[in-house]
Parts: C-alpha cells; sequence; structure tokens
C-alpha cells in the first residue's frame, strides 16, 4: 500500500475523532464549516488539503475547488 494514502488516512481518522467526539469543539467546527486548508510538506513533496465541511473532514491531495 502506497504511503501517502496511508498517511492521509490515520491523519483524517485522528482529527474527525478529535473534533467531532468534543462537544466543546463544536464552535470551532463551525467556524471551519466550508473551509480548505493546504499545507504543503517538504519531507512529503505533496500537499495535504483538508477540506471541512459539516459532518466531517476529508484529506485530500489534490483539491480543484
Amino acid at each position: 500500500m502506497p504511503f501517502m494514502p496511508l498517511m492521509t488516512a490515520g491523519i483524517e481518522t485522528a482529527l474527525n475523532k478529535l473534533l467531532w467526539q468534543d462537544k466543546a469543539l463544536r464552535a470551532a467546527r463551525q467556524r471551519l464549516y466550508g473551509k480548505v486548508l493546504r499545507i504543503t510538506l517538504q519531507e512529503l513533496n505533496a500537499p495535504l488539503v483538508m477540506v471541512f465541511s459539516e459532518q466531517q473532514l476529508d484529506i485530500v491531495a489534490q483539491w480543484d475547488g
């Protein structure tokens, strides 16, 4: 299994658990709704794009929206 999909799946799962299990973070989730955050790590030579929706966080390798 390629490293990048495995890593993004692990980060996505961990952040979804963190953000959606704690009721105290509801206000933070609402502020992030509809936002896209792009992080570029030199070590990976690929960006991580975090897409925040109402019910979850998705991490993808590319984002055209």
